[in-house]
């Protein structure tokens, strides 16, 4: 029946030629041939001006062409056995079966189309080759284990920064990274914009915390950094604050901004590695899994100097005397150090400097009612 539908509606078609292709017709002094080949995705149909008369010969124009757009679009590719990551599930590997594909027989479309067209045209039906996997389920098993886990606390942030690190983390979430591959967080997570979902709330800019949009996925970014460097992957690329930030030492945070500042590691080992991004009771863990560790690695955050912050204190005259306002709290910068540690049956097997930072004080912005409101510097 669907051959039947197919001819109608060629014979429809070269009907309803224009003027022009039916002088053209007319000069070739031959009846319209038209082509049809019936695939198992689509059916292509062609008449004239694709089909043309050659020295009294029919040929399809762009022959080669037509057959590789045919042979592509009919494509069913297979798939190679593979291991499933489900996160969120329970039992969070299994195994799917590998499944057969199959391919168009170009060289014989070709002979068949020639042959169609050399009696006036009519309908072709493609020869189909399986295309067999090279990686079957019985070759697989199931070798994924807890490589590391690191957690970063947000309970007290508020709702806009708690749902920025929420879209952040389910970004990451499932992330599979091959062997020898590497991530980067922009590039996983995308831009952060009021259009994906993102709100406005505190970010670090230029040495001060002000309000910006994704505010709090750099500390999506920071859990990830320490996870990956806990579970022996290779950083290529990190950024710090300006400031410390309070939800991990100094020396392993890891800044983030969409076009400019990136976090990438590299998976150097020789299997595929598993990133899980969970938020639970304001807590973010990430976990690493992949080949089993035969070793530990643990971080070492050391503050060799305190920067202590000014105090800024203005007059503020409708505040009485001793009364005083805090308008921004001082905070302590510090300059720092980051040492990698690693382990292997409890004794240390290197002590690594990783990196050094400097991290700016912030000063203290006071209202004052009197000069001794605020003792700790006098009024300027």
């Amino acid at each position: 029946m669907r051959k039947i539908i197919v001819f109608l509606a060629t014979a429809m078609t070269a009907v309803v030629f224009s003027s022009g292709a039916l002088c053209a017709q007319r000069a070739f002094g031959e009846k319209s041939p038209s082509l049809v080949i019936v695939g198992e995705k689509s059916t292509y149909v062609y008449t004239y001006p694709q089909l043309k008369f050659e020295m009294g010969e029919c040929r399809l124009t762009k022959l080669n062409e037509e057959i590789d757009k045919i042979c592509q679009s009919e494509l069913v590719a297979c798939k190679n056995a593979r291991i499933k990551f489900s996160p969120e599930a329970k039992i969070k590997f299994s195994i799917l079966a590998e499944t057969d594909g199959q391919e168009v027989d170009c060289e014989r479309l070709k002979d068949d189309i020639i042959s169609c067209l050399s009696v006036g045209g009519g309908c072709v039906k493609p020869v189909y080759k399986p295309v067999k996997p090279t990686i079957y389920k019985k070759d697989l098993s199931i070798d994924v284990h807890e490589r590391a886990k690191f957690s970063t606390d947000f309970s007290t942030s508020s709702a806009e920064r708690k749902s920025n690190i929420a879209l952040a983390a389910k970004a990451i979430n499932g992330t599979i990274l091959e062997a020898g591959e590497e991530f980067s967080f922009n590039d996983t997570v995308g831009k952060r914009s009021e259009q994906r979902g993102y709100k406005n709330a505190k970010i670090i800019s230029d040495g001060n915390f002000v309000e910006g949009v994704g505010g709090g996925v750099c500390q999506v970014s920071t859990t990830l950094y320490n996870a990956a460097l806990l579970s022996g992957l290779t950083v290529t690329e990190y950024h710090p604050h300006t400031l410390a930030v309070s939800y991990v030492k100094s020396s392993f945070d890891a800044m983030v901004s969409y076009g400019s500042c990136d976090l990438k590691f590299k998976n150097t080992t020789d299997s595929p590695v598993y990133i899980r991004a969970a938020c639970n009771s304001g807590e973010l863990t990430i976990t690493v899994y992949g080949k089993k560790l035969d070793c530990v690695y643990e971080r070492e955050s050391v503050v060799d100097q305190t920067i202590k912050p000014k105090i800024l204190k203005t007059l503020d005259q409708s505040l009485s005397e001793g009364e005083y306002v805090v308008v921004t709290h001082p905070k302590d910068g510090v300059k720092s150090c980051g040492y990698l540690i690693k382990k292997q049956n409890g004794k240390v097997v290197w002590r690594k400097l990783i990196r050094k930072d400097s991290y700016k004080a912030v000063d203290g912005v006071i209202k004052v009612g009197s000069d001794n409101a605020y003792p700790d510097k006098p009024l300027g």
